[in-house]
């Protein structure tokens, strides 16, 4: 008995101590064997030592894993308003920050059930929402395992808890994802009810199908991180968003701020190291190589999107670096753990060529996918989905026992055409069914809700806050310009109420300048008699106007080619009754124009909305 425990010792203590600890033992088997016994429980107590430290460490990586991709979607939030126009910054924050809340509650209540728990009626394609309601079929100590089998969930290390935990987050992101066809259009109300739906009628299902042992499981479908569940979903169901909701009312593709697109693509590329390397539930060799694999196939995506943009464009840029390094990461997510490094810088050239030649497919068939949600996450992750069947481990790696070393995931999949023939199955099935259902969803909520934000005021003033403000008079105010140059200047009020140019030392205002320099003369000031006197102006007739307690607005625009033949300058003054702070105090105008030919066509009326807000150089920038 005593010889066979030795084992133990030598599988815990390395050669050297192993080696003075059986000298010390051998004699002690043979005068006092109780004493032996005590030692050798001591040496069996250490190996339920080292089976709670490996437990330990697990809950441990995941733990940190988990906060990992928690931190991805404050980052989604970030890489998209960087993306879209400064007055819907807010509102595509707020889209993925609702999410986080939202989600979270369905998970925990419903959608973990139907996801991971027991088949619905015995279905093998969603499962049971009462079957784990508010997490009671889990607990913090133990692992949960597929209904039906003694197989756990993540790892046998793994708490229940934890691993739903880890889960939600990828549900949380993953409707996050598809907020970015939808800037501009579907309000934050008309999104929530969306995507509140779409969890339990689209996502719950399909990772149920393909992560909670349901049909494509048993198929032999295999998706590591979320290359179906999470990146297929969510881009053909923007696609479909996009295609139903139509075209922007403002469409504008210049991203209004580069510096939050690479804070954003920071925090999801650092948070990307959770959501692949995680996926393997254990620090282990699986997760050191798909975390590499990620960070090369980011990067060799980087770099062919580039590529792709300057022969596209003749330029390059940090827009197609940041955006490349995305799409490189969403398709190896399905694959990360499956393949070799030399595999995934493959992939990510791939992701570089082909997603950035389907943003021109979306364009040709007239989708506004609004921030090319479809043709990153969509095509990229179904991209690598359908790759991995190509590019897994040969079949010896499929006999965990006898496998090679070189083998990155034994047991799990292996390269061959029927593999190949079952992802594709898979990514071509969920990508009709997320994009059919979400269609559908638009179409019938078209006819129940108020989806499109009010066209009379910017997307933000819908939730009474804008992204850059001001302090105006003690009350923040839009943002709307610069007013410096030259050596730098600031307007500032004199004691009699007059206003003046001072040269030197640059100040922001509320007001934005055509080209954002200093004026080229020196300006006239309001006088304390509230009449103009045009300093540095020989326009001897501007020295007599009165502004009598008013506010004169000019609205300028230009017109077009169906009165005049061709463009040109228009305007029309109106007096207000106080000085506006922002464009939003300045309202729609609605004049008629028929007599004065400033109407287009046969129409009689003119509507002016406001879009800029111009200093008037004889009023001393009032």
């Amino acid at each position: 008995l005593f010889r066979s425990e030795l084992f133990w010792v030598r599988l815990l203590f390395p050669a050297r101590t192993r080696t003075a600890c059986c000298d010390s033992l051998a004699p002690m088997a043979s005068e006092n064997w109780p004493q032996a016994t005590g030692l050798i429980s001591q040496v069996m107590s250490s190996t339920e030592h080292l089976n709670q430290f490996t437990a330990d460490s697990d809950i441990s990586f995941m733990l940190v894993c988990t906060m990992l991709v928690q931190l991805m979607t404050p980052g989604l939030a970030l890489f998209y308003a960087g993306l879209c126009r400064p007055a819907g910054a807010c509102t595509m924050m707020a889209k993925s920050t609702m999410a986080m809340g939202l989600i979270t509650c369905i998970w925990f209540f419903v959608a973990f059930g139907m996801a991971f728990g027991p088949g619905w009626g015995g279905s093998s394609f969603v499962g049971d929402p009462s079957s784990c309601f508010a997490f009671s079929c889990l607990s913090e100590y133990k692992p949960m395992n597929m209904p039906g089998t003694d197989t756990p969930y993540g790892s046998a290390n793994l708490p229940g808890w934890l691993y739903a935990l880890y889960q939600n987050k990828f549900a949380v992101i993953t409707p996050a994802l598809a907020s970015g066809a939808v800037a501009d259009r579907l309000n934050l109300g008309a999104w929530t009810l969306f995507i509140g739906v779409w969890v339990i009628v689209v996502y719950a299902p399909w990772c149920k199908m393909i992560w909670g042992g349901g049909y494509y499981a048993q198929d032999g479908v295999v998706d590591f991180a979320g290359g179906i569940v999470v990146h297929t979903t969510s881009g053909w169901s923007a696609l479909a968003i996009a295609k139903a909701l139509g075209h922007r009312q403002h469409k504008d593709d210049t991203p209004h701020s580069v510096p939050l697109v690479l804070l954003g693509t920071a925090l999801l590329w650092f948070g990307w190291f959770g959501f692949n390397g995680g996926s393997a539930y254990s620090p282990n060799g699986v997760a050191i190589t798909a975390s590499v694999n990620s960070q090369l196939a980011a990067a060799s995506a980087m770099l062919s999107w580039a590529l792709m943009h300057w022969w596209s464009t003749g330029k390059f840029g940090l827009l197609p670096l940041c955006v490349g390094s995305i799409a490189g990461l969403a398709t190896i997510t399905p694959a990360a753990g499956f393949v070799q490094p030399e595999e995934a810088v493959f992939i990510g050239v791939a992701a570089g060529i082909v997603c950035f030649m389907c943003i021109h497919v979306a364009n040709g068939i007239e989708v506004d996918d609004a921030l090319d949600v479809w043709a990153v996450h969509g095509v990229g992750g179904g991209l690598g989905s359908i790759l991995l069947g190509f590019m897994a481990d040969p079949k010896s790696c499929l006999d965990k026992a006898t496998a090679p070393a070189f083998c990155v995931n034994p047991g799990t999949v292996a390269m061959s055409s029927v593999q190949w023939h079952k992802q594709l199955e898979a990514v071509v099935v969920c990508a009709i069914y997320s994009g059919g259902i979400s269609y559908a969803m638009i179409v019938i909520m078209k006819q129940v809700v108020r989806l499109y934000p009010n066209h009379h005021i910017e997307v933000d003033d819908e939730l009474g806050e804008r992204a850059y403000s001001h302090l105006v008079d003690g009350k923040a105010e839009p943002l709307l310009g610069v007013l410096s140059g030259g050596s730098g200047g600031r307007w500032e009020t004199k004691a009699d109420g007059s206003r003046a140019w001072v040269q030197g030392g640059a100040q922001e205002y509320g007001i934005m300048t055509p080209d954002d320099r200093a004026p080229a003369f020196v300006p006239p000031v309001l006088v304390g008699s509230g009449e103009v006197n045009p300093v540095g102006s020989t326009d001897a007739r501007l020295s007599g106007l009165p502004q009598k307690g008013k506010i004169m607005a000019e609205y300028i625009w230009i017109g077009g080619a169906e009165t005049t033949g061709g463009f040109d300058i228009r305007s029309k003054s109106r007096t207000l009754d106080k000085m506006p702070r922002s464009i939003d105090q300045l309202p729609i105008w609605n004049f008629d124009g028929s007599s004065t030919g400033q109407a287009p066509g046969d129409d009689s009326e003119v509507l002016l909305k406001p879009v800029a807000m111009y200093a008037d150089p004889f009023r001393g920038g009032a």
